[in-house]
Formats: structure tokens, C-alpha cells, sequence
């Protein structure tokens, strides 16, 4: 007899994770230098000129982290995280099409409203918070698979 297994909700958690992990927070922080000498050299503008999104985008990001919170207080945190991964992509995408200066200024501001203050200040929490109510789930499941039960 083969017995059909029932859903581990863990697996959500995970998903959700590497989903805002993956769109928002890797692309933003840890790839874009890797882009900044073609973004530069492709719009013929100085790295300090392009530096200056970056400083936009922080400063937008400590501006926007001020107001996250009562945001979060009235609308759930599983919209705003998916709210964080489509105006995250939408940004992206919007930079694939850059041609001036500003556009990358605007985006910027754009990534720092939504990517940086949601996810630093509310998406990883969530996530966190969601993992930290399920651990004790996922921890009797891992002991029950080990006792062999």
C-alpha cells in the first residue's frame, strides 16, 4: 500500500523565502556592482553620477523604513511581501530599458521605496517571525522522521 503524503507547510516558508531572497534582496545588494561598469559605460556617465542612485536609493530607503510600520500595522504582510516582489521585478525590468540618466535615478528611488524598506524592515521579518512560529512543527516532523515514525 502506498500512503499519500500530506502537504509540509515548512515548504512555504522556504519558497517564500528564496522567492524574496532571490528577486529582491541578492539582485539589489549583492549583484549590482556587478552591472555598474556596463550601466555606466553603455550611458556614458561617471561611476560618481552613478553612485549617486545608489545614495538615492539609501536615503529613500531610511526615509520609507519610518513609515513601513504603521504600514504594516494595517495591511498583511503577505501582500506587502508580494507587493515588494512585483514592484521588484517591475524594476528591474524598468531598468532593461534605461536610456538616460535620470530613469536610473527614478528607478532607484523606486528600488529603495519598495525593495530595501520592505524587504530589510518587513518582508525578512515576516519570513522570520513565519519560520519561527513553524519551527516547532518542522523540528517534531524532523524528529519524528529520525525516531523513524
Amino acid at each position: 500500500m502506498s500512503q499519500q503524503r500530506k502537504f509540509f507547510p515548512g515548504w512555504l516558508v522556504v519558497t517564500s523565502g528564496f522567492v524574496i531572497m532571490a528577486t529582491c534582496y541578492t539582485i539589489f545588494v549583492n549583484c549590482m556592482s556587478l552591472f555598474q561598469p556596463l550601466i555606466v559605460s553603455d550611458l556614458g556617465i561617471s561611476l560618481a553620477q552613478y553612485n549617486i542612485s545608489n545614495a538615492i536609493s539609501t536615503v529613500v530607503s531610511v526615509v520609507g523604513s519610518l513609515v513601513i510600520g504603521h504600514v504594516a500595522d494595517k495591511v498583511s504582510g503577505r501582500v506587502l511581501g508580494s507587493l515588494t516582489v512585483i514592484a521588484t521585478s517591475a524594476v528591474l525590468a524598468g531598468m532593461s530599458f534605461v536610456g538616460e540618466l535620470w530613469q536610473v535615478y527614478v528607478l532607484f528611488a523606486v528600488s529603495g521605496s519598495f525593495a530595501s524598506t520592505w524587504i530589510v524592515c518587513l518582508a525578512c521579518s515576516v519570513v522570520m517571525l513565519v519560520f519561527l512560529l513553524v519551527s516547532e512543527p518542522i523540528a517534531a516532523k524532523l524528529r519524528a522522521s529520525v525516531a523513524g515514525e
